[in-house]
């Protein structure tokens, strides 16, 4: 099966992350679309670095995060999966909305797809595709096991 590019999913992405960069930097959004469909992500990072003052990372690993979780979240709907679990490892710039999910998550609990869409995470940016915020490394993995007792 062919991997295609989902422009759907980079469309709602530079809607509620990208554009606001892009009035700070012009042409910022067909760098961060070209790097995806080309996977330069080197030379995204330091073009963008070179307009936004360092924040070329931050907004390469939010773009990437964000796309992979809108198609696991699409995948879970055609899976008919109701529950997700918050993973990842705890790091030293991990936002207190990612720690406080993830201690959660050690003790068990699995968060409802409905939960997921309300819940923000101190930002405007919806949990379901930007996890903690930018530079959120966390996953938020379909879980087909769990039941609610």
């Amino acid at each position: 099966m062919e991997n295609k590019f989902d422009l759907a999913a980079f469309h709602l992405i530079k809607q509620l992350y990208l554009e606001p960069y892009e009035k700070m930097a012009p042409g910022l959004i067909d760098i961060v679309f070209k790097s995806m469909i080309l996977g330069e992500s080197k030379e995204m990072v330091s073009k963008v670095n070179m307009h936004l003052s360092g924040k070329g990372e931050a907004i390469y690993v939010t773009v990437c995060k964000a796309y992979s979780r809108i198609q696991q979240y699409k995948s879970a709907l055609i899976a008919d999966v109701e529950y997700f679990n918050f993973s990842g490892f705890k790091r030293k710039n991990s936002s207190p909305f990612c720690l406080k999910m993830l201690i959660e998550a050690e003790r068990g609990k699995r968060w409802n797809i409905r939960e997921l869409l309300e819940l923000r995470n101190g930002t405007n940016l919806p949990v379901i595709i930007f996890g903690g915020g930018e530079e959120c490394h966390h996953d938020l993995d379909p879980d087909p096991f769990y039941k609610k007792e």
